[in-house]
């Protein structure tokens, strides 16, 4: 209990940090100071005004443990202002959440991203998450343009200073493995219809976006209010 509650007042202070999302114009959006963040929190979240309910979860969901998926493309400015909040997000959360990172593939240089993000994860190197992000929206590098080679040649050049080799990287960039992995990325896009970033679904039961939720300062409020719903029911369930 007391870590759920550590998680819920946590989850609360870090989301008045940022106000911008990839899926609507917040130009005209208010500060939100810790106070409205406080109200954000104790708000009566409604479907499907803020969330949309599924039919089911998926089956490969299993066990006590809570499934919450992130859907992202490092292009995304505004995936990439959510981030370091995210980070929080995780760092604080109970033991029972697992936060999945979901790229989303496709054109405009998305597929060339989630190799890259796959690739690094196989690699065990989640350290350079944050690097990507900062190399394309801080620095200005693509790292995504030409074809596939191309690209890799350029992601490469960043990543050989952070010490990637580039045999292991090579292999796993291009493996069919990765490809796998980009597949069932794509599938799982498709299955929640996902068509703006950053996108988030819990358990495969509850599926919010930064609009539905209101304010990037409120998405995460309400996903941990939807991770808190899924808990109670499951708990329920196995009465």
């Amino acid at each position: 209990m007391r870590t759920e509650l550590v998680f819920a007042v946590a989850t609360a202070l870090f989301t008045a940090i940022l106000s911008t999302s990839c899926d609507q114009d917040t130009s005209l959006q208010p500060k939100v100071t810790r106070n409205q963040a406080g109200t954000a929190a104790g708000q009566e979240w409604r479907a499907p005004q803020h969330y949309e309910v599924l039919d089911s979860a998926p089956s490969e969901i299993a066990g006590d443990s809570i499934e919450v998926l992130e859907f992202f493309w490092y292009g995304c400015p505004h995936c990439y202002a959510l981030d370091p909040l995210i980070t929080l997000w995780d760092r604080h959360k109970p033991g029972y959440i697992r936060l999945r990172r979901v790229p989303l593939p496709g054109s405009g240089g998305r597929d060339a991203h989630a190799r890259l993000f796959h690739a690094l994860e196989a690699m065990n190197r989640r350290d350079l998450h944050v690097v990507i992000f900062d190399a394309i929206h801080r620095r200005g590098l693509p790292l995504s343009e030409g074809d596939a080679e191309t690209a890799f040649e350029t992601q490469l050049t960043l990543l050989s200073s952070f010490g990637i080799p580039r045999a292991p990287f090579l292999r796993l960039y291009f493996s069919g493995r990765t490809d796998a992995q980009l597949t069932a990325d794509l599938e799982l896009a498709k299955r929640y219809k996902v068509a703006s970033v950053p996108l988030f679904v819990v358990n495969g039961r509850y599926v919010t976006s930064v609009s539905r939720a209101g304010g990037q300062d409120r998405v995460l409020v309400l996903v941990s209010e939807l991770v808190a719903m899924e808990r109670r029911r499951m708990l329920l369930s196995n009465q």
